[in-house]
């Protein structure tokens, strides 16, 4: 039973790096079309600048929700599946509309929003279509964001990488018809528009009772509400890191936050393809083994899943630390993206690939803590590691200029993982 659990944990896991492999070639393609086109430039500048406010509002809103909702319909399912269905469409309908209103918030802010951070927007009437799109973002890409937890909690862990290929497949088909900021906003957009028509359908077909309308934030769940809070904060938190990084970096000189994206886009290849095919899995997993009281089971299955994230995170430090200058100029170096880009971007990128471990590995930890409703826990660490942010963000800002920003963030997810851990270790040792 043992081993056939972690067989099944791993297989499941390899489904997603296989489908991730493929989502990551294509948007290895698509970030070598941009470097390509825009280098690094305040145009780009811009665009990261627009898309931030957009971004931190989607991972705010939309990273709590398979932590929180999964394990209470799985409960609800296993005392009614018309309860679970009830529970799901509240949810739904709720989360559609504190996107909707996000977006409203976003359209009115964001020209305010690139003069305060010293950004370059586009002039007349395309920062009014900028606007728009980027608000339409936040309802397309946080209800896939969703609807993909659902999928996941059903084991179509096919779907984990899909959005990704379909989002990179728009950016480049535009890119290659027309080299403009505008096209690239508009594949970012319509790739995911494409994609959550899909998962809607996939969804539509496989729930029994189908997905309606119900009014939204009244008679949700008491236990979801609570859950979702707490981690709703800790996101809000987390997600702020990002947000400071990008802004402190905007102040450090034009290009600063494009070079800063490119090296966080890079360590992100590997991140990514990682959180995917282990996160992803984790919460199903460990939400069901909770549920029927097995914890020994989830110990060592824990276990085998550090041990594998460990030794594969190791190896990648190390061949990156001897082969990110040839990596990054393998996949940039053409076009307005010159050898001195390639220097300033690997610098950030090689301080950034510390945190993978910690980050995946934390990611596993989280699952856990979430699945046994423990977020109140989680909500300190993010608070700690907000402020941690800030502060080491000034230090090594001072000593290493924008790179600092890059280990700054690795340290956070160092520490945060040892504070996960620990409270791990407890909640399983208890129960």
């Amino acid at each position: 039973m043992k081993e056939n659990l972690a067989k099944k944990f791993f297989s499941a896991s390899i489904l997603i790096i296989v489908v991730s492999v493929i989502a990551r070639l294509f948007g290895l393609v698509k970030e070598m079309i941009v470097a390509s086109t825009f280098g690094l430039s305040t145009e780009l500048d811009g665009f990261y600048l627009s898309l931030m406010i957009p971004a931190f509002l989607i991972s705010t809103i939309t990273n709590p929700l398979p932590s929180a909702f999964i394990p209470r319909y799985n409960q609800l399912k296993g005392e009614s599946e018309e309860n679970a269905m009830s529970f799901l469409n509240s949810v739904s309908t709720s989360i559609f509309t504190l996107l909707l209103l996000s977006a409203g918030i976003y359209f009115l802010v964001r020209p305010v929003f690139i003069q305060v951070l010293g950004g370059q927007d586009i002039p007349g009437q395309d920062a009014f279509i900028f606007s728009a799109i980027f608000s339409s973002f936040i309802v397309i890409q946080g209800l896939s964001n969703y609807y993909l937890a659902i999928l996941e909690n059903l084991k179509l862990f096919l779907f984990t990488a899909l959005g990704a290929i379909f989002s990179s497949a728009f950016v480049i088909a535009f890119l290659l018809f027309d080299k403009s900021i505008l096209s690239l906003a508009l594949g970012f957009v319509l790739g995911p528009a494409f994609y959550l028509l899909i998962q809607y359908g996939v969804l539509k077909r496989r729930m029994a009772n189908g997905f309606f309308w119900k009014t939204p934030f009244i008679n949700l769940d008491t236990i979801f509400k609570r859950q979702y809070g707490v981690l709703l904060l800790g996101s809000f938190l987390m997600g702020s890191t990002f947000l400071i990084d990008q802004t402190m970096a905007s102040y450090l000189g034009k290009e600063s936050v494009s070079a800063l994206n490119y090296g966080f886009r890079v360590v992100a290849l590997f991140t990514g393809t990682a959180t995917l095919a282990i996160g992803s899995v984790a919460l199903p997993f460990f939400s069901n083994l909770n549920i029927e009281g097995r914890f020994r089971e989830m110990r060592e299955l824990l276990t085998k899943v550090l041990w594998v994230v460990f030794g594969s995170s190791f190896v990648i430090i190390f061949l990156i630390g001897f082969l990110g200058q040839d990596l990054v100029s393998l996949l940039f170096e053409r076009g307005n993206f010159s050898p001195e880009d390639s220097e300033k971007v690997t610098e950030i990128f090689q301080f950034y690939s510390f945190q993978l471990p910690f980050y995946v590995g934390g990611i596993v930890l989280v699952r856990i803590v979430s699945v046994v409703q423990k977020n109140q826990a989680i909500l300190l660490i993010s608070a700690l590691s907000f402020i941690l942010n800030i502060g080491l963000n000034f230090i090594f800002i001072e000593y290493l200029g924008l790179k600092g920003i890059a280990l700054s963030t690795s340290i956070v997810y160092f520490i945060s993982f040892l504070l996960l851990w620990r409270k791990v270790k407890l909640i399983l040792s208890t129960d």
